[in-house]
């Protein structure tokens, strides 16, 4: 995928297995617990951001919950902790759809957030903003503060 552009749909929806990709530590926990994330994106305008800003979100249907305390909760919240510890920015969204037919498409720029983790913190929405308006206020707010922007 480019510019939003799904160049192979069949393969996009092709299922893949985590199976013997899963590893136990030394006390018999899982070490290791493989996930997928929904959405990622950079900020990609100006020399001083170029590849240090950048946006997870999950999604989910309707009210499913976010559970805190899973492997894919470790592995995003540790992602974006790294990055800001590098001296770069990162969000983690969560945002919910509407869409009830696993046939049909789910359109991102349309989920509504619903939590943030930044800066260690989660954080709920207090407003009932879609990914789309979110990554366009961001692209608004970087290219105010951007030298060449």
């Amino acid at each position: 995928m480019s510019n939003g552009i799904i160049y192979n749909k069949a393969r996009m929806e092709q299922t893949v297995s985590f199976e013997m990709l899963g590893f136990e530590n030394i006390n018999g926990g899982k070490a290791m617990s493989p996930t997928d994330i929904d959405v990622i994106g950079s900020v990609q305008m100006a020399a001083d951001i170029n590849g240090r800003f950048f946006m997870f979100y999950e999604l989910k249907y309707e009210d499913t919950p976010f559970k805190e305390k899973t492997g894919q909760m470790f592995l995003f919240t540790a992602m974006v902790d790294a990055i800001e510890r590098g001296g770069g920015a990162a969000v983690l969204a969560f945002a919910h759809h509407s869409v009830k037919d696993t046939n049909k498409s789910i359109i991102a720029a349309d989920c509504i957030i619903k939590r943030f983790y930044l800066k260690g913190k989660w954080q709920h929405a207090s407003c009932t903003e879609t990914i789309g308006e979110y990554m366009k206020g961001c692209l608004q707010f970087y290219k105010k503060i951007a030298p060449d922007g």
